[in-house]
């Protein structure tokens, strides 16, 4: 995975906010963070399996949170 896509996946959000203002690519990382979820769809009867879906989608949810939007200052 991207560094991105990884610090969002392991909750490492001061990482992650590092990485944006460096010029990560965001729609590629939540992509990436999507096919990961995706792939877990078929298995999520498996507790791994649920933390892994889990943790991809708690990572996109970081990664749209830290977006720059226009007229608001980044932390």
């Amino acid at each position: 995975m991207l560094p991105l896509s990884t610090a969002a996946f392991n909750g490492q959000r001061e990482i992650a906010k590092k990485l944006i203002n460096k010029g990560a690519d965001l729609d590629l990382a939540v992509y990436e963070l999507k096919e990961t979820a995706s792939n877990q769809l078929p298995y999520l009867s498996s507790p791994a399996n649920r933390k892994t879906y889990d943790r991809a989608n708690l990572g996109i949810e970081m990664i749209n949170g830290l977006r720059p939007q226009a007229g608001r200052a980044r932390d």
